[in-house]
């Protein structure tokens, strides 16, 4: 099969872009199995069917503004009007959210890790 310089090179710019692209939305200090739940500028809500951690990003200053593990049942509200997220109605940051950004919240259920194991057995004849 014959490809062409540009060719070749308009194939890496497209999957460059779209590995970026797919990205964009995932943020890097939220784990592969981490799920967005929720998005806004105002107001967001949240409760976890299950325990694991809670991420809430912002845009566009791409920041992590809150981590944290939860627990089946805990419901996290951020509330940008208040400038304040809550856990369970219990205030856990005040201070940092700017009304007008957006917000994104991920949800990384504590049970969802894949582990693959493998066993591989060679026989070698003499």
């Amino acid at each position: 099969m014959f490809f062409t310089r540009q060719g070749i090179a308009t194939l890496l710019v497209g999957l460059l872009v779209g590995v970026i692209g797919g990205c964009a939305d995932h943020p890097s200090e939220v784990p592969a199995d981490g799920v967005k739940v929720a998005e806004g500028n105002t107001e967001l809500l949240y409760k976890a069917p299950e325990a694991g951690t809670i991420f809430i990003y912002e845009s566009p200053d791409n920041r992590l503004v809150y981590r944290s593990a939860i627990r089946r049942g805990d419901t996290v509200k951020l509330n940008a009007k208040d400038d304040r997220i809550t856990v369970n109605g219990k205030t856990v940051m005040e201070q940092g959210i700017n009304t007008g950004h957006t917000y994104k919240m991920f949800f990384d259920p504590a049970g969802s890790r894949t582990v693959v194991v493998e066993r591989r057995t060679e026989t070698i004849s003499r």
